[in-house]
């Protein structure tokens, strides 16, 4: 699907470094959507990642509430 990538008022260039959360839910047509919160080298946020696992299109946005954590960092 895509991502959404924040932007930096660094002057340097930002590079991805990690995941710090990770989050799935379901698609109207029961298809698990992939959500990652991605962090730069400096620890900055860098992008939001959002892809359906069929790679086809999103049907419909859930709520937050139905996102269900997988991988969250502490800190």
């Amino acid at each position: 699907m895509g991502s959404l990538k924040f932007i930096s008022n660094s002057k340097n260039e930002c590079k991805f470094s990690e995941c710090i959360a990770e989050g799935e839910f379901f698609d109207k047509d029961n298809v698990p959507v992939s959500v990652t919160i991605n962090v730069d080298q400096n620890g900055e946020l860098y992008e939001l990642d959002m892809w359906k696992v069929d790679f086809f299109p999103l049907m419909q946005f859930t709520y937050i509430n139905d996102v269900k954590v997988l991988h969250e960092e502490n800190g």
